[in-house]
This record gives structure tokens, sequence and C-alpha cells, in this order.
């Protein structure tokens, strides 16, 4: 009942002798975790991520552009984008247009699909997902929507694999 990575984050923490635990609320688990560590409790929101330094792949893994250049390299399929920083979000914008409908407008850097506005079918829409990128990061992902897909989420940790999960959309069977 709670997504694979935050369980993985959670058993490494108590075999490491850590109490950890993810807040519920009435509507499942949140994305803030605790940890008890001498006695004194800490909170954060968010999986702590690992110090990024240039020089390791795993600093990497949430730099969406890096990925991408690696599975191309690797002759795996990738949609037609390109990346713009925020002084070039006009740029970024005409790119998207030329492009074609539908659209994937992501930041740069992250994880969990936050901030990704997928399916974009007009130019207001296109517009509205730019912003909300650089409300986050200053780099954004313009790239052709890919309809009938299936997401895998890896949990990799010191650049060595972990985990992978299909996330499934929310949906009823009935």
């Amino acid at each position: 009942k709670i997504p694979l990575r935050s369980f993985v984050f959670i058993e490494e923490a108590r075999k490491n002798g850590l109490e950890c635990f993810a807040s519920k609320t009435p509507f499942g688990y949140s994305n803030t975790f605790f940890v008890r560590h001498n006695g004194k409790l800490h909170s954060f929101e968010g999986l702590p991520a690992a110090e990024h330094t240039n020089t390791t792949e795993s600093a990497k893994i949430d730099d969406k552009m890096y990925v991408k250049r690696k599975l191309e390299q690797n002759g795996l399929p990738t949609p037609e984008g390109k990346h713009f920083w925020f002084f070039d979000a006009k740029k970024a914008f005409r790119y998207g247009i030329k492009l074609g409908f539908p659209l994937m407008i992501k930041p740069r850097n992250g994880s969990a699909s936050r901030h990704c506005t997928s399916n974009i079918q007009n130019e207001e829409e296109l517009s509205s997902a730019i912003k909300k990128v650089f409300r986050l990061d200053s780099c954004v992902i313009v790239e052709r929507f890919v309809a009938n897909t299936t997401l895998f989420r890896a949990t990799v940790v010191d650049a060595q694999f972990v985990a992978c999960a299909k996330r499934i959309p929310a949906n009823v069977i009935g």
C-alpha cells in the first residue's frame, strides 16, 4: 500500500537500525517521512537524494536529457524532443508548435512525473505547461507525446538497479 521506492527506502533505514515510517492520511500515504535517530524525530518531504556530483552515473539519473541520450546511444527509442533553458521559453513554445500536437512537457530534472503535462492538444495548454515547469526548474523538455505506452519506475541506488515497478493509472474495473 506504499510506493515501492518509499518501501525500499524505509526497509533500508530499518536495516540500519533507524525507526522510519511514512505519514498516512485518510487518503493514503503522503510524501512525508519520519526517521527517529538518537531519540530525535526528523521529518522531511520526499525521499532524500544522494549528493549529486557530475562524476557519477547515479548523480545524473534524474536528468531526463542525459537519460534520453543514453537510451538513444543504446539503440532504444525515445520521443522526438529538445530541452530549453528558462531564457528560451519562447523558443520552447515555438518548437512545440513546430513539432505538432499532442506534446509532452516536463522539467529536465526530477522524478516521479512531478510537474509533467502529457497529451497537450493546443497552444494554450502548451504555454501553461511550460510556465508550470519554469516555476520548478530552469530547463524544460518539449517532446512528442506517445500514446498507449507503459511507464516503468526503476529504483537505482549507487548506480545499481534495485527494483522496477509498472505504473498503472488509477482505474476501476467492475
